[in-house]
């Protein structure tokens, strides 16, 4: 059991990089929509993954 210590990542992945995510070990959580710093709009996909044994 970790305590104080972080229990989970969670990121927002564009969708030409999940796969990538997958194989670091995260999974899917949801979808998403990303904003970019010049305003465009992309489909992503919320992730996460977990750092404990209790998920």
């Amino acid at each position: 059991m970790m305590q104080n210590g972080i229990d989970f990542l969670t990121l927002d992945s564009p969708l030409n990089a999940v796969n990538f995510y997958h194989r670091l070990g995260f999974i899917d959580a949801g979808q998403g929509k990303f904003i970019t710093q010049n305003g465009t709009n992309l489909d992503s996909v919320q992730m996460i993954k977990y750092l404990t044994n209790s998920h």
